[in-house]
């Protein structure tokens, strides 16, 4: 975390050499407003310490719109570069995660450590967010490299397949139901969308449900991951709270605290500073109906949906510039025809519904940047297409 800090400082330390503003692009419209929306719910915060906390963690979403919109504009093969460093670095925390599990299970004989937290646990990595990474990079991948999948080259088509295959299984591995369910709807949905718009419906529906059978298939064979989706759709009411404490019957508890917390304060919310204050305090009042399990002093749940979330904090305001954080880029990329951008979008979207994503420079780092850096490349691009036709004017005259 550290590193990361001393590279954004030096971002901006650069961006200051050049101090110039591009109101037009993508996340200046989007990411600076939803910034200064947490600066105004600082005003009416009642912990102001946690409340200026929680604004310097969200200050990505000013200084990367600010540095990316108003430096000279990276070349295509340059953000290639970037989004592929990613990539391998993705892979290669997989590696090292993988490895350790292994040290671990010869020592101990246990097999948890290949599995949701334990597995990256040595990275100090939440899985939900490892999880969400390995998405992001599957996408670039198929991005630069889909084309591949229909060559007759074999050597690129291997590597593709063994680096896709290793981000898949590793993403199984990491358990984060939510995100795999996102990741697997939307390849299905761009399959299918393809598939229709080269007129190959009857391909892409048996690709379809090839790719669900192998999804299938693969978690059944995982002990661990059918037992984690069994509880997520509450197989057999196996999983209700009165018979299984924990993941999805918690989370029901604290969306319904989250609920009645924002019933009480929909139109401007509580503060950016007093959201786990007053959950706790929610919590305590829920205790009655919920007993001690939700409120531990000693434990303190967020919303698990940054939805809810940013709702509980900022209200019918926070809740509106965070949706429309995501709505605007994803029209954009759709006029534009950027799959990259849609499956990004897309996924963070998915990844929110249940964890507060925006809660940890984990989550708020990769948002902010990478939704500034496709949508400056998304920007240029637009811009670039205007020169063309400026330039291709005459000649058409």
């Amino acid at each position: 975390m550290k590193v990361n800090s001393v590279f954004i400082i030096l971002l901006l330390i650069n961006w200051f050499s050049y101090r110039q503003l591009s109101y037009r692009t993508i996340s200046f419209q989007v990411l600076i407003p939803f910034f200064f929306m947490h600066l105004i719910g600082v005003l009416y915060s009642s912990n102001q310490g946690q409340a200026f906390f929680e604004l310097e963690k969200k200050i990505s979403f000013l200084v990367f719109p600010v540095v990316l919109s108003g430096s000279p504009a990276l070349r295509p093969d340059q953000i290639k570069r970037i989004l592929l460093a990613f990539v391998a670095a993705c892979s290669l925390a997989g590696i090292i995660c993988l490895m350790n599990a292994t040290y671990l299970y010869f020592v101990t004989g246990q097999t948890e450590h290949f599995f949701y937290h334990p597995l990256t646990k040595i990275i100090d990595m939440h899985a939900i967010y490892m999880a969400m990474y390995c998405c992001f990079s599957i996408f670039i991948l198929l991005r630069y490299y889909g084309h591949h999948l229909y060559s007759k080259r074999i050597v690129p088509i291997a590597l593709l397949a063994v680096v896709l295959g290793f981000l898949i299984g590793f993403t199984l591995l990491l358990s984060a139901r939510t995100v795999i369910g996102g990741f697997l709807f939307i390849v299905l949905v761009g399959i299918v969308v393809y598939g229709f718009s080269k007129k190959q419906i009857w391909r892409s529906v048996i690709l379809s449900g090839l790719i669900v059978s192998v999804f299938s298939t693969l978690i059944l064979l995982l002990p661990y991951n059918l037992e984690r989706f069994k509880e997520a759709i509450n197989y057999g009411n196996e999983y209700s709270i009165d018979k299984q404490y924990g993941g999805r019957s918690t989370r029901e508890l604290i969306w319904d605290s989250s609920l009645e917390l924002i019933k009480r304060n929909f139109l401007v919310g509580v503060g950016t500073g007093d959201v786990q204050d007053e959950l706790q305090r929610t919590y305590q009042e829920d205790q009655d109906r919920n007993g001690p399990l939700l409120y531990r002093p000693e434990i303190s749940y967020n919303a698990h949906s940054q939805y809810l979330q940013t709702f509980i904090g900022l209200g019918i305001p926070g809740i509106g510039l965070f949706l429309l954080c995501l709505l605007w880029p994803a029209y954009r990329a759709f006029q534009k025809k950027d799959f990259l951008m849609i499956a990004f979008v897309a996924l963070f979207a998915f990844s929110c519904l249940t964890e507060s994503m925006l809660a940890l420079n984990k989550g708020i780092v990769f948002f902010s940047y990478f939704l500034s850096l496709l949508g400056s490349a998304h920007y240029e691009s637009h811009e670039g297409d205007d020169e063309l036709k400026a330039s291709l004017a005459p000649i058409q005259g």
